[in-house]
């Protein structure tokens, strides 16, 4: 994850992978979560990274999942 300098930064996309999968991509990449919310239909993780609060929402619908990242 490249965080730029202008905050709040949110960056919004669409996966067709599971919330599980994702969740598990994050946790590789940013470790375990301070805190998680929700279930097999939405969640959202929050992190803290590079000094910043971050929080990934993930909703999913359909045959995808929206992926919503914060930076604070």
């Amino acid at each position: 994850m490249d965080v730029a300098s202008e905050y709040p930064m949110v960056r919004t996309g669409y996966l067709t992978d599971s919330i599980s999968d994702i969740t598990r991509f994050y946790q590789q990449k940013l470790g375990e979560p301070l805190k998680t919310n929700g279930n097999n239909t939405y969640r959202t993780l929050f992190y803290n990274y590079q000094e910043r609060k971050v929080r990934i929402s993930l909703y999913r619908r359909s045959h995808v999942t929206e992926v919503s990242i914060m930076v604070e």
